[in-house]
């Protein structure tokens, strides 16, 4: 470390268009004086570039700054004692702070050290609202395997416990499980609906079931319903010959609903009832 009494100022320079491996090894020059706690008050150079320690710079190790443009400007590169980073401030509140835009070519990892996308994040990331895709997050998906960080919901049991803790924290056993293990939703040929959470929208909630084992019941997201229809009935109605007779009631017309004996029409429709429709896969994320 430079001792206390260093706080010359160490001058480099790159000339206007030379090259950045000149301007790089100007930089390694300064960082090895600076290091060895001695040098002459400056180097030979042109006007374009200072680098070195400012006087007065405080908690500044180095600095590298532009002396052409605005003081407010000058600073280009510092380097704290705590070893902070700062590009374009000299003030760098983190290991690294960056005050503009930066340009990036090449993969760029954070946490990681081999990133193998444009950008690799080992770690979830928020925006001033709170996680961008939070755990637990429900997508309907056009794969038939599920992208890395999801899982497809076919009511698999995972452990509560490791890789899938925060999907764990979030819905619990909502969709079965117990114990130090939970399961995933299983949506394998359902439809979604929205929770009732109350209100009159859902007149059967409370007699809502578990989607398996240990899972939400009655009005909670996770419960299930089967299929059903609402009740009703429906009307005959039409001219009758004199002295016909239907329920063993003599009609010469009718119009009531049906009732007595026989008291159906016949039967049409296929295995259940539906809206036109598509397969997707729906995925979690853990």
């Amino acid at each position: 470390m430079p001792n206390n009494n260093y706080k010359r100022r160490i001058l480099a320079s790159v000339e206007e268009g030379k090259t950045m491996k000149k301007f790089l090894i100007m930089i390694c020059l300064g960082f090895l004086i600076w290091s060895l706690g001695s040098a002459p008050s400056a180097l030979a150079v042109d006007n374009k570039w200072e680098v070195g320690q400012e006087p007065g710079a405080g908690s500044r190790l180095f600095t590298i700054r532009d002396v052409l443009t605005s003081e407010a400007q000058k600073a280009r590169l510092c380097v704290d004692a705590s070893g902070n980073v700062g590009i374009g401030t000299t003030g760098p509140s983190n290991k690294l702070t960056v005050s503009g835009n930066a340009d990036f070519t090449g993969n760029v990892g954070i946490g990681t050290t081999a990133p193998t996308a444009t950008l690799e994040v080992n770690g979830r990331i928020k925006d001033k609202t709170g996680f961008v895709i939070p755990p637990g997050t429900i997508m309907a998906y056009g794969g038939t395997t599920a992208p890395a960080g999801w899982l497809i919901c076919e009511g698999q049991s995972y452990s509560t416990t490791g890789t899938y803790a925060d999907l764990f924290a979030v819905i619990q056993y909502s969709f079965g499980g117990s114990g130090g293990n939970f399961n995933v939703p299983d949506f394998k040929g359902r439809f979604l609906r929205g929770w009732a959470h109350g209100s009159a929208l859902d007149p059967d909630k409370t007699a809502r079931t578990a989607m398996a084992t240990g899972g939400a019941t009655g009005d909670a997201v996770g419960s299930v319903q089967t299929g059903a229809f609402e009740a009703h009935y429906h009307y005959l109605s039409g001219t009758a010959d004199n002295g016909a007779t239907y329920g063993g009631v003599a009609y010469n017309s009718f119009d009531h609903p049906v009732s007595g004996s026989p008291n159906y029409m016949n039967n049409t429709g296929g295995h259940e009832t539906r809206p036109v429709n598509a397969y997707v896969n729906y995925i979690i994320k853990y």
